[in-house]
Parts: structure tokens; C-alpha cells; sequence
């Protein structure tokens, strides 16, 4: 499990009450760090630069395998101030927004040049977990932070409460494969959505994540939809359509909430701010990219996966990291791995999932050890100023020309033995 634990942030972040609340809480657990840069120094691309090399020289003689599970890193700041690209990938069209550089020590080339040996770097195991609070304001810091505690305290909950979405019906059975997960490990799990697998209807969806339905409020929310737009019908309301709306008032507790749709963790999202102002999550993992599930059987494994890692008290970021390298795998050596767009539906999946959050966070029912929010007076830190002026290397990609696509999921084929019902396809969207 993660021994390491170290926050990026402009320098005087820090000092906030609820970021040194967090800070304190990380050191009752993990040897702490703070990376502070100036914002005023540097570029968001330099920033980058200078904080992978310094992760590239540290610790020193770890081995790929011994590091993996021992660096988590909480990055704090809009993609203005770090950058996540986007970046041009070797043999992918699309260029990709993403923080998966930081979990790497892999060499980017000049600034025209795109980044090379990264489907060797995705075979092997993270150095790093990384998550990342994606905002420059002081408040909406002070409120993901918040959030964030506020989660540790409710994760010591008895009983784990999961609530699932999946906006079409194809979407029921991946879904309710992963209740059936979750429900097997413990967990009291509802599927909410159409369809006969469904406990109930999509329109009841919201009402129990924001816990205003009598029942146990949920630490762990995983949405399925087929398209993603952000809602703005006459009031501030914005979302997955049909399962996201981010409620005025919450009663709920900051939920770790897990979106397979695409697009929906792009940088620019007025969801995130929506989400964690309201405190309503502590921590969101989905896609920057129009993803399409492609090939279709490991995409759909991933969606079983990911929450059953979770609900075994498995560090959020731990089980983005390693279900980014299982599902690589598995898609790597699928049937369909051989098609064009198979190629390219991959790549964009496996680079563009992303975490905002801190990737320490837990769903756990009741953690191994007790989750302490401790005096900050009482929290021994190492407090490192980054410097710049070195020539950087890392530069994202021009972003002209981009276009949008969304993806529709279809019924495939129902097998005798294997219950596999879904195919996912991509349409174009204007840019």
C-alpha cells in the first residue's frame, strides 16, 4: 500500500485551514511533502516539466515494481497553472488532455516532436498515483479540501451505501454486474435506470445520491450515460444528462463518484466546480477525451472493475493506475485490437481517465485503521521550493482542429452462458 504522500501547490496554499486540516490527516498515515511552486514563475508547461524531474530523481534506487504502490501525489491547481496538455500521442489522432505524464518517468521528446514510448510506459506499472484539485481559487480549494476530509470522517461508516446509474438500457447489464460486485463484498448497492436488471427508476437517481430518500447516504456514486452535455436549462443546474445535477443543498456526505461517459472530466468542465462547491463529491474519475468503448469486452470489464477494487478499500488512485494497465492489457490483445478505430478508441480511453481528487481517498466500509483528522500544529511536513530556468521539453499540443465525438451504446449479442450485451458506438460532434 501507498507510503508516500506529496501535495504540488502554489506556494501560500498551504496555509489554508482546510488544506493544512488535509495535510495533517495525510501525515497520520503517510510521509508527507509539500512541492510548492510560483505561480508567477514559469509557464504551465515548465511547472510540469520541473516537477517530473524532480519526481524522476526521487526516491532514489527505487525500482518501477517497488515505487508503484508507494507515491501518491495530490496536485493543486488549474491546467493553466499545471499543465495537462493537451498533448500529441505517436499514432493517435486525437491529442489527449490528461495528468498521466505525472505518473511516469517517461522521456518527452522537443516541443514539436509527440510523446513517444508511452504504449510501453502504459504496460508497466505507475510510479505514481496523481490526482489533482483543478482550481487556482482559494475558496473552491478550501472547499475540495473540505469535502475531502469530510469523506475520511464518513468512510468510518459501518455499513457502505454505493449508488449506480446507467442512463440506457444497455448500460443495465455492465452495471448491474457491478452491484452484484459490490452487494457480494457487503455493500448495499441500488442500480437505477431502465430496464428489467434495474431496483429503479432513473428519475430516483439524483434524489439518492443527495440522500433525501430516507435511505443510507452513499460514499461511492458510478454513472453511466451515453452522452454528455452540461445542462443549463434556466437555472445552474449542469450535468450528465438524465443522472447528474448537482443539487443547490446537499445533506449527502462528499461522495467518490466514478463517470463512464465521455468527455465529462475534460479540464473545462463546469461540473467539477459544481460538484465539490456543494461538497457533494470529494473525488470525481472519468475521461477528458470523447471516449468510445472500444474494444468492447475490456471496456465493459473495466466498468465491473473499477467499483469491486473500491469497495475493497483500494486507494482511489491505486485503482485508476492499475485498471488503466489492466484494461491496456486486455485491449492490447483483444480480437478487434487489429482495427484502425480499435487502435484509436483504446489510446483515447486509456490516456484520458483522470482524477480529480485526492487519490488517497478511500470507499471503504470501515478502514483498517482508523482515519484520525489530526492537529495540524502536530504535523511534521518537508516543504520544497521548486526552481525554474531550466530548458523545458514538455509542451502540449496545438489544440486547432479539435473535434468532439459522443458514443451510443447498442445491444450486441446475449450468449447462453456469458451475459454480454453491449457495443459502444462514436458520432461526431461539432467543435
Amino acid at each position: 500500500m501507498p507510503t508516500r504522500w506529496t501535495l504540488v501547490a502554489p506556494k501560500g496554499v498551504r496555509e489554508l485551514p482546510e488544506v493544512k486540516a488535509l495535510i495533517a490527516a495525510r501525515a497520520t498515515r503517510f510521509t508527507v511533502e509539500v512541492i510548492e511552486f510560483d505561480p508567477a514563475e514559469g509557464t504551465a508547461e515548465s511547472r510540469l516539466a520541473v516537477v517530473r524531474a524532480r519526481f524522476a530523481k526521487a526516491p532514489a534506487g527505487a525500482t518501477a515494481s517497488a515505487s508503484a504502490t508507494t507515491d501518491q501525489v495530490l496536485v493543486i491547481g488549474s491546467p493553466e497553472f499545471i499543465s495537462m496538455g493537451p498533448w500529441n500521442f505517436a499514432g493517435v489522432k486525437q491529442p489527449i488532455a490528461t495528468d498521466w505524464l505525472l505518473t511516469t518517468n517517461l522521456e518527452i521528446g522537443k516541443a514539436v516532436d509527440p510523446v513517444t514510448g508511452w504504449q510501453a510506459a502504459l504496460s508497466e506499472p505507475a510510479l505514481r498515483t496523481v490526482g489533482r484539485l483543478p482550481f487556482d481559487d482559494t475558496k473552491m480549494v478550501s472547499l475540495a479540501a473540505q469535502a475531502t476530509l469530510e469523506h475520511d470522517r464518513n468512510s468510518q461508516a459501518a455499513i457502505g451505501t454505493a449508488v449506480l446509474g446507467a442512463s440506457g438500457t444497455a448500460y443495465a447489464w455492465p452495471m448491474a454486474s457491478a452491484r452484484r460486485q459490490l452487494q457480494d463484498s457487503g455493500w448495499d448497492a441500488l442500480l437505477f435506470g431502465e430496464g428489467g436488471s434495474c431496483d429503479r427508476s432513473p428519475r430516483d437517481f439524483m434524489p439518492a445520491w443527495q440522500g433525501t430518500t430516507g435511505n443510507p447516504v452513499a460514499s461511492l456514486v458510478v454513472a453511466a450515460g451515453p452522452s454528455y452535455s452540461a445542462l443549463n436549462d434556466g437555472g445552474p443546474a449542469r450535468g450528465v444528462r438524465l443522472l447528474v445535477r448537482p443539487a443547490a443543498t446537499s445533506s449527502a456526505p462528499a461522495s467518490i463518484l466514478v463517470a463512464f461517459t465521455p468527455s465529462f472530466a475534460r479540464p473545462e468542465s463546469p461540473d467539477i466546480p459544481d460538484l465539490m462547491a456543494r461538497k457533494q463529491t470529494a473525488a470525481i474519475a472519468g475521461f477528458t477525451a470523447d471516449i468510445s468503448a472500444s474494444p468492447l469486452s475490456p471496456a465493459l470489464e473495466s466498468m465491473v472493475n473499477i467499483p469491486r477494487q473500491l469497495a475493497h478499500g483500494t486507494p482511489v488512485g491505486l485503482v485508476i493506475e492499475s485498471e488503466r494497465r489492466a484494461y491496456w492489457a486486455r485491449a492490447s490483445s483483444d480480437l478487434m485490437s487489429w482495427m484502425p478505430t480499435a487502435k484509436e478508441d483504446r489510446a483515447l480511453l486509456a490516456l484520458s481517465a483522470v482524477l480529480y481528487g485526492d487519490p488517497a481517498l478511500q470507499t471503504c466500509k470501515t478502514p483498517r485503521t482508523t482515519l484520525t483528522i489530526a492537529d495540524p500544529s502536530d504535523t511534521s511536513v518537508l516543504v520544497t521550493d521548486t526552481a525554474f530556468g531550466e530548458s523545458i521539453t514538455d509542451k502540449p499540443a496545438s489544440t486547432s482542429g479539435m473535434s468532439g465525438r459522443a458514443f451510443a451504446l447498442t445491444v450486441a449479442l446475449f450468449a447462453a452462458l456469458v451475459a454480454l450485451a453491449a457495443a459502444w458506438a462514436s458520432r461526431r460532434k461539432d467543435s
